[in-house]
């Protein structure tokens, strides 16, 4: 089997196992990359969850051969078979397992690169009442980092990925209960912007989501329309006076799909980036279209971000899937 039809295989593996299994109690979704390769992972809090594979959380055993990039869950140190692997790695918030919950969860990273002294990207969203830290195993001497909140990229240095394979990934939780909000921030840009809202807000009045706006916001349905309720997985039209950042508080977005007619659509993803040739469609081969960003004029994006609006075309009604899993 080749590594381009293996890497496949896995991520159907994993797309089935989102759909199919329930979610985490409280859900953390990462991703790591050296750069050409990115791999979709999680931690998180169940009441459910054990310290080994978790089947109905979508935790799966990898059991794969070496790879160019690769980067799991090493579960063997907490009592579970030598060798057993996974991209999700949630566990019990305390024991007896309850919410709210506050202590530490260390988890423990296992990695191989290609290239010597790769730097390896964590990316990460960290919800409200958690903190995320990444230490070597000798009490931090050679790699302490952290702590990480809100939302940004953690790097583990080439220095240290060319010496070790493993490290700690720590998460600090205090008093955090099931649906605890995060952040994402929406970079805005003078003048016109096509923009989306990744997070479900307990507030998606667009002047509240963002309140330096100084145009109504408009979507689009065979025409534009003026709206004052925005809604996740859609795309609008709305002006700023200047460059700015701006931090939604809300709750991931449950599932990853978004529903288009026939025509032009304007829609935008949830919280995390989605590599456009991996998006599927229900019915398949439905989209008309290259994807359009606007920077000030149109692009077309190879990556959507969250946050964003983007037009495309579909020759039937459907709906467009937007995976996030394992990728190269």
């Amino acid at each position: 089997m080749n590594k381009q039809k293996f890497y496949l295989m896995i991520c159907i593996i994993l797309i089935l196992y989102v759909k199919v299994f329930a979610q985490a109690a409280v859900d953390i979704p990462l991703s790591a990359t050296d750069g050409n390769t990115t791999y979709a992972l999680a931690v998180g809090l169940d009441l459910t969850a054990t310290n080994c594979i978790d089947p109905q959380l979508g935790e799966y055993d990898i059991n794969w051969p070496p790879l160019d990039f690769a980067i799991t869950f090493d579960l063997t140190p907490f009592g579970c078979p030598s060798g057993t692997n996974s991209f999700r790695d949630y566990r019990a918030s305390g024991n007896p397992p309850a919410f709210p919950f506050t202590g530490s969860i260390v988890h423990w990273l296992w990695w191989s690169v290609s290239i010597p002294g790769t730097p390896i990207d964590i990316t990460y969203n960290i919800p409200i009442g958690a903190e995320m830290y990444l230490r070597d195993q000798i009490n931090g001497s050679l790699l302490n980092l952290g702590p990480f909140t809100g939302q940004g990229i953690a790097i583990i240095p080439g220095s240290y990925t060319s010496i070790f394979t493993r490290a700690y990934l720590i998460m600090e939780y205090a008093n955090i209960s099931p649906g605890a909000a995060t952040q994402s921030s929406v970079l805005i840009n003078n003048g016109w912007n096509l923009l989306s809202v990744p997070l479900a807000a307990s507030d998606m009045t667009g002047t509240t989501l963002f309140p330096t706006a100084i145009s109504p916001f408009y979507s689009y349905n065979a025409g534009y329309n003026q709206v004052t309720t925005l809604e996740n997985g859609k795309g609008y039209w709305a002006k700023f006076d200047s460059n700015q950042s701006i931090t939604i508080t809300g709750n991931y977005v449950t599932g990853n799909e978004v529903s288009v007619v026939q025509g032009w659509n304007l829609i935008g993803p949830f919280a995390n980036e989605v590599i456009v040739s991996e998006i599927t469609t229900v019915p398949p081969n439905i989209l008309s279209s290259p994807f359009y960003g606007y920077e000030g004029g149109y692009i077309i994006p190879t990556t959507l971000l969250p946050g964003k609006g983007y037009w495309i075309k579909a020759n039937q009604n459907g709906v467009i899937q937007l995976n996030t899993g394992l990728r190269e």
